[in-house]
Parts: structure tokens; C-alpha cells; sequence
């Protein structure tokens, strides 16, 4: 049976121009002539910093644990804490459409999946949930 998925790294040059080996995709392109093709590419970002991990598990989730407790909610460990947050926010859910059904399949990204830019924006998600559901601040990092 023919292979309909395929997956082929590659590097983005210095001038922004793709760079794949086209060998190993040409061979799968000749397995499905006159076929039509989707493209979907992702940039693997570099991971956040340790100071921004750092402020995340030690500042932001122990704060956010707090103010769930604050207003009556569930008690939860800082585990239980950055799951339910992870589950809220827009930036940590992935979602995947399965094209026969028509139905999304979703998973919930782990801190260390994100590149720098999405955790800044996890943050300002939750910055955002504290202050109007639960009525708290959460500060910025402040630099050493």
C-alpha cells in the first residue's frame, strides 16, 4: 500500500529560501501522478530561556494557584494548576481536523513545545485570566 503522508525536514537559509533534500520527495510525488497535494509547513522555533521557563513555573503558576484558591475554587498543585491553564489557553491547544469526519482531535502542548514568542503569549493569555476571573496581578519578570 501506498504511502499518503510524508514527511521531509529542511532548513530555511540566511536569504529565507527553503532547503530540503527533493530526492526522498520526488520519489514519493511519482507514487501518486496527476494527484492533488496540500504543503504544510512548520518552523521549529528555538525554545524559550531558562529565566523565561524560570517565571513561568516558579511566578506565574504558583500565583495563578493561588488566586484559583483565593475566590473559592479548587485547590490544586502547581502541576493541576499548569495543566488547567495550559487547557485554557488558545497558544498551548493543538488541534488537528481529521478530513473525513470533519471532527478536530485536540492535544494540549507541553511548556517546553513552545518557542519564546508563544510562551509570551500563554502569559499574556493568563495575565489576562487573572486579572478579569480572578480579580489578581500578575507582575512582569523583573530584570536582574
Amino acid at each position: 500500500m501506498k504511502s499518503r503522508e510524508k514527511t521531509v525536514p529542511g532548513t530555511i537559509t540566511k536569504s529565507g529560501g527553503l532547503q530540503m533534500f527533493m530526492g526522498e520527495l520526488n520519489e514519493f510525488f511519482k507514487q501518486h501522478p496527476g494527484c492533488q497535494v496540500i504543503a504544510n509547513f512548520k518552523v521549529l522555533a528555538k525554545s524559550p530561556s531558562e529565566a523565561l521557563k524560570g517565571y513561568y513555573f516558579n511566578y506565574v503558576v504558583p500565583e495563578m494557584k493561588q488566586a484559583i484558591w483565593s475566590v473559592g475554587g479548587e485547590r490544586k498543585t502547581d502541576e493541576q494548576t499548569d495543566i488547567f491553564l495550559r487547557q485554557l489557553s488558545p497558544v498551548t491547544i493543538n488541534q488537528v481536523v481529521d478530513l473525513k469526519s470533519g471532527k478536530y482531535e485536540n492535544s494540549i502542548k507541553e511548556i517546553y513545545d513552545l518557542s519564546s514568542p508563544e510562551l509570551v503569549e500563554h502569559i499574556e493569555f493568563i495575565k489576562q485570566i487573572a486579572a478579569e476571573e480572578y480579580g489578581a496581578f500578575i507582575d512582569d519578570p523583573k530584570p536582574l
